[in-house]
């Protein structure tokens, strides 16, 4: 990836051209008039030189990011181009024969990609003869400054072509989600329908612009609400959207009369009024409903996973939470609750089943457990995690509004789900793939196998956030690997592979990764699919013998005093270190559970995390940690 060519020079054309020079390749922008080129040319000077005044970037900067770029009428000087983005207006016959035009143009090694947000890539690709190296790149306004870019193959797009456009799109500081060819794509599919209810909302008299503006805003933490977004990208563009997702997904996707009837006025829409305070919980719930059904629809018919969805909206539409941690924040019940609410309204319309499923689950793992036919039931996630924790946002919200007791209702539930997965007399198999932190290392332990693919990765990261493991991490690690090598994972927060866990005792088995679904049922069947973990701690790799060694309950007082910090051995200098950063209460707490609950019964150790909850989550570290995650922060002890 050396040379893109750019077919379209105005906003999204100019801007991603824009971008990809800041990033350092070259680029030839393209445009049927010299006026239009001139223009685009222009605006990313204009745009460059803003960059410059508030001194992002030096005046030399600029020229050399110029310089990059070669703007032209002849299409033929794209011929050589390693990848071609096509940004012209929405019209299906104009792209349609542009692509043909570059399918007797460019080389078998050019990649073409239509920045399309509207047309099938499948329906376009058909005019050019080579679909194995055609693809869509949708990039959102304005291009050069929004990260995000959905990579979308057609049914032919060759693995080499979806490989080589994410490679662009990470040379270019873009972040890029996976979507299937579909209505919408991802990103739209969500936005445009939630504006949409807003619109919907005003026209049934239920409340005001003010007042859905605010609801808007506040329920998902946005700056602007949905009309003044609508007014920013333009209200025939919201119209025109909806109607395009309608004539494909059907009427729940259909715009509202009044907002035709305000795209057709070419004004904006007023943004003045009253608030009324009194419907703002029913606007916000309704609001975030369709964004939760839109959501659910993507990851039941395959468009896009849970991470990919709420990474597009987080990044996309700037949302400061994806709408499948908004559910988990508010509970999978409520955001049920919700959803069927808004479906009454369209009986047509059914719940996806996804959605549903989550909340069933207590209910589908207990039918499983009572179905003679079933030997064995196997927990595996969607996306690119097996489960990388609990939602911080609502940890922290309770936090702030004094609502411990929800942390502790949270909590409690948790183990409950966790106690009847362990209790279980069929053979549970946890399939991990992926990230499994905090509580998802947790569900994991609560089966009877851990079977991982090599890409597997987990780890307790509470400590470095102010807390500890509650959902029986700090009893269930101990009872499988030993208090000692527990206490190490869990004061040290470190991340330890899938082939670190098989070594301590803390997973089973690790199978390949194309082969671990065939390997899990035949294991099964033959009877070989056992517990292994702890088995053999006693046969630990040396590295892990001395670490088992420097956390037996002798030195323990000495590591959380900070006694090693000047040690002469490397590996118990640097591990004190570690731990110096963490929450001194948190490491307290956690070594304090581990000690008495090891002790007693699992379920009884358990309820020693229950117990201090209240005691962790009113400290000062637990509030400064979790509203840090991915920060350093200092701890105070407080």
């Amino acid at each position: 990836m050396k040379k893109i060519g750019i077919i379209g020079s105005g906003t999204m054309g100019s801007g991603i051209a824009q971008k990809t020079a800041q990033e350092g390749l070259s680029v030839v922008m393209m445009d049927i008039k010299p006026e239009f080129v001139e223009k685009g040319l222009n605006s990313i000077r204009e745009t460059l030189r803003e960059a410059v005044e508030r001194r992002i970037i030096k005046p030399e900067k600029l020229e050399e990011i110029m310089g990059r770029i070669r703007g032209t009428t002849d299409l033929s000087e794209i011929r050589d181009c390693d990848l071609v983005i096509e940004a012209v207006f929405e019209d299906m016959a104009v792209k349609k024969e542009l692509f043909e035009r570059l399918d007797r143009i460019c080389g078998p090694g050019t990649i073409i990609a239509s920045n399309t947000s509207s047309f099938s890539v499948d329906d376009m690709s058909k005019a050019f003869n080579h679909p194995e190296r055609f693809l869509g790149l949708h990039f959102f306004y304005h291009p050069a400054k929004n990260r995000l870019v959905e990579v979308i193959p057609g049914s032919k797009t060759s693995k080499q072509t979806i490989e080589m456009s994410r490679l662009y799109a990470q040379l270019t500081g873009k972040t890029d989600i996976l979507v299937k060819d579909s209505a919408g794509f991802a990103v739209n599919r969500i936005f445009v329908p939630w504006v949409n209810e807003a619109s919907r909302i005003l026209e049934e008299g239920i409340a005001n612009i003010a007042t859905i503006e605010k609801a808007g805003r506040e329920s998902l933490g946005l700056g602007m609400g949905p009309f003044e977004l609508m007014n920013i990208t333009l209200v025939k563009t919201a119209f025109h959207a909806a109607s395009g997702l309608a004539d494909k997904l059907g009427a729940f996707f259909a715009p509202s009369n009044r907002l035709k009837e305000q795209a057709q006025s070419g004004k904006p829409w007023p943004l003045e009024g009253e608030v009324d305070e009194a419907k703002l919980q029913t606007v916000a719930e309704r609001l975030l409903a369709v964004a939760f059904f839109t959501a659910s629809s993507l990851v039941q018919e395959g468009v896009s996973d849970p991470v990919d969805t709420d990474l597009g909206a987080k990044v996309g539409l700037r949302w400061p939470t994806g709408p499948f941690e908004k559910m988990n924040s508010i509970g999978i019940d409520k955001a049920y609750d919700m959803v069927e609410k808004l479906l009454k309204r369209w009986p047509k319309v059914r719940m996806p089943k996804n959605l549903a499923i989550i909340r069933q689950l207590g209910e589908e793992f207990r039918k499983a457990e009572r179905d003679p036919e079933t030997r064995i039931i196997i927990i595996e996630t969607a996306g690119k995690s097996f489960v990388a924790g609990a939602d911080i946002k609502f940890f922290v919200d309770c936090i702030k509004e004094k609502r411990l007791d929800d942390n502790y209702a949270f909590t409690a539930a948790g183990q409950k789900v966790l106690n009847r997965i362990d209790d279980s007399k069929k053979l549970v198999v946890a399939k991990m793939d992926g990230l499994a932190l905090g509580g998802g290392l947790e569900l994991a332990l609560a089966a009877d196998v851990i079977a991982a693919t090599p890409k597997a990765v987990m780890g307790f990261p509470e400590t470095g956030i102010g807390i500890y493991p509650g959902l029986g991490g700090t009893q269930r690690t101990s009872r499988f690997i030993g208090k000692e090598l527990a206490k190490y994972l869990i004061f040290t927060a470190r991340i330890i592979s899938a082939q670190e866990a098989l070594d301590i005792g803390l997973v089973d088995y690790i199978f390949p990764h194309e082969q671990i679904d065939e390997m899990i049922i035949s294991s099964a069947k033959e009877g070989s699919l056992v517990p292994n973990k702890g088995k053999d701690t006693d046969k630990l790799p040396p590295e892990w013998q001395k670490i088992k060694a420097l956390f037996a309950d002798k030195n323990i007082d000495a590591w959380l005093s900070s006694k090693y910090l000047n040690s002469s051995d490397p590996l118990e200098a640097k591990t004190a270190r570690i731990i110096a950063e963490k929450a001194p209460i948190a490491l307290r707490l956690a070594n304090q559970i581990i000690d008495v609950g090891y002790k007693k019964s699992l379920k009884a150790g358990m309820k020693g995390e229950l117990a201090h909850l209240h005691q962790i989550f009113s400290t000062k570290d637990a509030l400064t940690g979790l509203s840090n995650v991915g920060k350093k922060v200092l701890f105070e002890g407080k």
